[in-house]
């Protein structure tokens, strides 16, 4: 059975000048293997646009419908040129080939071939699909048979995105004026049900994982021996500082059960073992440095050895559970019902690879994006989008970025309109999200970010040629920050500027108003910085549409609820406990249907659970549905359980083929292999009166506390002080060493040692949340802001002022003077610049005193062996790390190790509770 869902993609053309339509034509054939004898062979071919486009001007007869003319317009004209389809699907071509939807001779008998009951037909017999889908162009076997691949004119990898063109012309054709097409998605069942694979879980007796993880592959190799003589500098209890999880304790059945509690490897994919990904990507305490992936290699091996051991097992038995489900197998719900009549700009960012952003919009010229810049500097998110880190920039060329000009200069009206997350809160100048501009102050209209507030430049005869003065959202409203967003802002002579942000108008300055008479059509469209990438900024950018009309509050609103990025409807059955026994294919279609998205590149975000049936047959009993959760490869997730308290009756009244709501609540769980990997499936406490399974949470007692009961210990109080998170821990270590963390180039940057351990670092401000994982990601970023501050020669200086940093570490800070005045130097640069009130010395009432810090870093008098700088100094000395292990070169007092000194110094004061505790 097949339902309809309205979630169309609102599109009309037909009001537009004919020269601002696509005139660049795809070559394919439209037909399967019953139809197909030529055109370039089999259905994998490409037909990539390598010449000029040859289009003959049209003299044959006038469209004799309305609808053969908007074909003419909309989708004919698109497709005829003889390096097109006119290359085959025409008469009078070369290699003819029907349907000659593509004749250049006729435009009704081309309309007639396409439009064919007895070809549909017989093309539906064969895909199950018509040509043209007019309820639902993405349906239509011509955009399926494209990307197939199959001839397109960007080659066969981007057969994706020539489908998305061919769908857009579609729905120009279809749309009708002013309210524009409706397309409809189909929830169909998935094509097979499976239950829950099998999956590696840890032995059920103790004693057997012990053994392996003590002994396997070898008991020097294993991984009790690498944990236990690598790791227990730290992640021991006895620890100077204990960093949890204990699983290098020297107590085996303690490490290992460390080991498993935590969830750090990963059964199924060795690789993925966070004990892995730390050392390989992030660095983390390598034993050898000079060599992080081969230590990586070491802990995956003896991973992979302990996994070897283990077979897999299926799902609990007494489990209520759902078939199961990969993404692969969900229905894409992304991009229905939005409001797009007049859209001539559109990037939905699907391609995830390459460096090129297609304008999928169908109309021409097709502004596409060139991405530039460093390695790093841009990459692609799963589920669309692009996320912008350093200097790079995407940009269309000057003479495609006319199309903007031509098609909103006289019109005097327009609308931008992006989905975004900023990556903090400090860019500035404005920092650059979308422009159509020239050099640094030509501009027809900049979205910008400064700090907290979105910023907006538009040209008018009013302005000046930068657009300025700039509108700014009010600096209460805090609206630029990490979250998601959808952003429109609308112009026109009437109202002037108006931003929208998640659908509320939160800005509207008409001081500017005017015409466009002045906009330059010599300018370039550009996203994430400026054409000289003297303005980046940090972030992701998830979708861009630019319309020649200003959108409505209604239409803003529509396009807010619709969503971003690539959305799934995941159908998870459950008839064989909603209907036990009955076998009737068109009886008892019942499913838990939720939406479903990569929220980024780590995660999956669930929301909007519903139960619905997709047969016809009424619901005869009330169905019960209690305690839901979420279950991935063959196991419930450790967390994300958002589910397990919902219990909802559906009864014999509710209207069951539209979709009974669950829970408005929605969850995100971690990724274990990648959305090509992950399979889903749900358990239930209770799915009707007769199935249900005592669930009892992991480590609960089994006694239930009334939590109205009297005598209970009263809830603690919050705390009156917090943490600064992780863009604000950022922008302080910015603030504080003047260090630009852009400079340089990647992966060697700042930037790309913070957006490696931004995971580590707090994303709360509570107090309470801070763990000693979260310290470590602080000292880490730490050591890299002091890093480059000390090995850059004018910041140093200017931060440090005379010292000698080309001296050897006795000259330098004097160690025979004692509680020498060189030392004190350095003390008080790091306490005025990073502690005290900047530039006078003196102590915040909450903060640490000078005596304190100085105590800390150099010692209170002349010798203290437990300062910063004389365990270093003595160390180097007789030659022994902190950890009494010998070093190996041998240590040398040199001008290097002075450098090495401050920096260590520096590290400890920038990252200290003064800067992180706000």
């Amino acid at each position: 059975m097949i339902k309809m869902l309205t979630a169309g993609k609102i599109q009309s053309y037909m009001n537009r000048p004919h020269g601002m339509r696509l005139s660049r034509c795809l070559g394919f054939a439209v037909l399967g293997a019953v139809l197909l004898t030529g055109c370039g062979g089999a259905g994998t071919t490409s037909n990539p646009n390598t010449q000029t486009k040859i289009l003959v001007t049209y003299t044959g007869p006038a469209a004799s419908t309305t609808d053969i003319r908007n074909f003419q317009t909309s989708f004919w004209e698109n497709l005829r040129a003889s390096d097109r389809c006119g290359g085959c699907h025409d008469p009078a071509s070369a290699t003819p080939q029907t349907p000659y939807f593509a004749r250049s001779d006729n435009v009704n008998l081309a309309y007639s071939a396409i439009m064919d009951n007895a070809a549909n037909s017989l093309i539906s017999a064969v895909s199950g699909l018509p040509y043209i889908d007019r309820s639902q162009a993405s349906q239509s076997h011509m955009i399926t048979k494209v990307r197939g691949p199959h001839n397109c004119w960007l080659g066969a990898s981007q057969a994706s995105i020539c489908g998305d063109v061919i769908n857009a012309f579609i729905d120009n054709w279809l749309g009708t004026s002013g309210t524009g097409s409706t397309k409809q998605i189909q929830l169909t069942p998935p094509s097979t049900l499976v239950d829950p694979g099998a999956s590696k879980n840890y032995p059920a007796v103790t004693a057997t994982g012990v053994t392996n993880f003590m002994t396997l592959p070898t008991p020097a190799t294993s991984l009790y021996n690498l944990l236990n003589t690598h790791c227990a500098g730290c992640h021991v209890s006895t620890a100077r500082l204990p960093q949890a999880p204990f699983f290098a304790e020297s107590d085996a059945t303690r490490a290992y059960n460390e080991l498993k509690s935590s969830q750090k490897i990963d059964l199924d994919t060795p690789a993925n073992s966070r004990i892995v990904v730390r050392v390989r990507d992030g660095a983390h305490n390598c034993w050898d440095p000079a060599n992080c992936a081969g230590n990586a290699s070491e802990l995956q091996t003896a991973v992979a050895a302990f996994a070897a051991s283990l077979a897999a097992t299926p799902v609990a038995s007494d489990l209520l559970y759902s078939k199961a489900l990969k993404l692969s197998d969900a229905i894409i719900a992304n991009g229905g019902n939005r409001y797009e009549n007049n859209v001539i700009a559109l990037y939905e960012f699907k391609r995830g690879t390459g460096n090129t952003a297609f304008d999928t919009s169908g109309v021409v010229p097709a502004l596409d994006l060139s991405l530039s810049g460093n390695p790093g500097d841009i990459s692609w998110l799963r589920g669309y989008g692009l996320q912008f880190k350093g200097a790079g920039k995407a940009q269309g060329s000057v003479v495609n970025s006319k199309k903007l000009f031509n098609a909103i200069k006289d019109i005097g009206e327009y609308s931008l309109e992006t989905w975004v997350t900023a990556a903090n809160v400090t860019q500035a100048g404005p920092a650059h999200i979308i422009s159509y501009m020239g050099t640094a102050n030509d501009r027809n209209f900049t979205l910008g970010q400064v700090l907290y507030e979105f910023t907006y430049h538009n040209r008018t005869n009013a302005t000046l040629g930068d657009g300025g003065p700039a509108s700014m959202t009010t600096n209460n409203a805090i609206q630029a920050h990490g979250a998601t967003q959808h952003v429109v802002v609308t112009v026109d002579p009437v109202n002037g500027k108006q931003i929208y942000v998640n659908g509320i108008r939160v800005l509207q300055d008409a001081s500017s108003s005017g015409t466009l008479v002045n906009w330059d059509n010599n300018f370039a469209f550009v996203l994430g910085n400026d054409q000289g990438r003297s303005k980046p900024w940090a972030g992701q950018i998830r979708l861009v549409a630019i319309h020649n009309r200003a959108l409505s509050q209604t239409q803003i609103t529509q396009n807010f609820k619709v969503g971003v990025g690539a959305k799934f409807f995941m159908l998870f059955n459950v008839k064989a406990h909603t209907c036990p026994g009955n076998t009737n294919a068109s009886q008892c279609s019942d499913y838990i249907m939720f939406e479903a998205s990569e929220f980024d590149n780590y995660s999956y975000l669930f929301t909007n659970p519903k139960f619905i049936r997709l047969s016809n047959d009424p619901l005869t009993a009330n169905i019960r549905i209690r305690g839901m959760r979420l279950g991935m490869n063959g196991k419930e997730v450790a967390v994300g359980q958002a589910y397990r308290n919902i219990d909802v009756t559906i009864n014999t009244t509710d209207n069951i083929t539209a979709g009974v709501p669950l829970s408005a609540l929605g969850t995100t769980i971690a990724s274990q292999k990648g959305a090509n990997g992950d399979e889903f499936f749900l358990t239930f406490e209770q799915l009707i009166a007769v199935s249900t399974h005592d669930y009892t949470e992991p480590g609960a007692t089994g006694v239930l506390i009334d939590p109205a009961a009297p005598n209970l210990a009263p809830k603690p109080l919050g705390s009156d002080i917090g943490v600064r998170t992780f863009d604000e821990i950022n922008a302080a270590m910015k603030a504080l060493t003047g260090v630009d963390p852009y400079a340089g180039t990647a992966p060697n940057r700042i930037i790309d040692e913070y957006n490696t351990v931004k995971q580590q670092l707090p994303s709360v401000e509570n107090m309470s949340g801070f763990l000693s994982a979260h310290q470590m990601g602080v000292a880490q970023l730490s050591i890299s802001y002091c890093n480059a501050l000390v090995n850059d020669p004018s910041k140093r200086s200017t931060f440090f002022g005379g010292f000698n940093f080309a001296a050897s570490v006795d000259m330098a800070f004097n160690t025979a003077g004692g509680d020498s005045a060189e030392k004190n130097q350095v003390v008080n640069a790091l306490y005025n610049k990073m502690i005290g009130l900047p530039g006078t010395g003196t102590a915040l009432t909450t903060a640490p005193s000078l005596a304190e810090v100085k105590g800390i870093l150099i010692g209170p008098a002349s010798v203290n062996t437990n300062n910063i700088f004389d365990r270093l100094y003595s160390g180097c000395q007789s030659n022994t790390r902190l950890d009494g292990s010998p070093r190996n070169p041998a240590c040398v007092q040199d001008s290097a190790r002075t450098q090495a000194m401050l920096k260590a110094m520096c590290a400890a004061t920038l990252g200290s509770a003064a800067m992180l505790v706000q």
